[in-house]
């Protein structure tokens, strides 16, 4: 089996490509490590990023920078294995119309992705007697060409998007309350780590959750004016809170201080926070 990884955002980090590409797979890695997957390899092609696994890994919908991700079979880049592997794939599915989604990332095949879609398409009617439907169909069979194999598979699962955790340098994040959580995890989304700091303990299992590539620790201040010195100590670029217009207080700090949620109401907080947390 093998996990098919897609990434949106980082892809157009121009020369940066591959440094965001080797950060987004240690994050993999220990998203893998930390949910007891083993894996054989993981490799990366230009696009995609593939783990060879033995089971799905469900938990890669927490790791920023991952847009989608498939669990797909392999088979070499021939019209015929492609068409074996496709009914391997759906002979044990209930269904009654089809899609045909080839894609070549690589020109491995003679054959162009709308040939590819008609000439699987006519294949899958042959064999199963199904009927073809571009729109809504009961299973849409994905096949992405790459490096002289094809990888077939009919489910997408969504991931996190954004950008690798750790990307982007380190904020130190001042936390009081809910709306200080989302601050901490829109940073994050924007691929950087974070130093939790606040006045007493509070839940930070959402970050926790999304926190592959680093470990989230609360660290216990007594006053304001310590955040600076987490921050200086820690090299952090800024000082993250979840104020609002509404909410709004001027922090006395060295470094400078990020709010993320300033345009925020507190109705779409609730709301941010409703969905991550369902």
């Amino acid at each position: 089996m093998v996990m098919v990884v897609r990434y949106g955002e980082l892809a157009l980090k121009g020369k940066n490509r591959a440094l965001f590409e080797r950060k987004l797979v240690e994050n993999i890695v220990d998203c893998m490590k930390r949910n007891n997957v083993s894996y054989e390899s993981i490799e990366r092609p230009r696009g995609r990023i593939l783990i060879n696994v033995r089971q799905n890994v469900k938990e890669l919908e927490y790791v920023f920078g991952i847009t989608s991700f498939s669990q797909a079979i392999r088979t070499p880049a021939k019209v015929q294995d492609i068409e074996e592997g496709i009914l391997s794939l759906v002979k044990s599915r209930n269904f009654n119309s089809f899609r045909i989604s080839a894609r070549r990332l690589t020109k491995s095949t003679a054959e162009g992705s709308p040939e590819l879609n008609r000439i699987l398409g006519a294949f899958v009617v042959g064999k199963t007697g199904k009927k073809v439907r571009l729109e809504n169909p009961d299973i849409d069979i994905g096949i992405e060409i790459m490096n002289q194999y094809a990888y077939i598979f009919t489910e997408r699962a969504e991931g996190a998007g954004g950008l690798p955790l750790g990307v982007e340098g380190r904020v130190v994040c001042l936390i009081r309350n809910d709306a200080d959580v989302l601050a901490a995890f829109l940073m994050m989304k924007r691929g950087c780590f974070i130093t939790p700091v606040g006045f007493s303990d509070f839940d930070l299992s959402l970050l926790e959750k999304y926190s592959y590539g680093q470990g989230i620790r609360l660290i216990m201040i007594k006053n304001i004016k310590q955040i600076d010195e987490v921050a200086a100590g820690k090299k952090a670029k800024a000082i993250v809170t979840g104020d609002t217009l509404e909410s709004f207080n001027r922090m006395n700090a060295k470094h400078m201080v990020l709010m993320p949620l300033i345009a925020f109401s507190d109705e779409m907080i609730e709301e941010e926070l409703r969905c991550l947390r369902t």
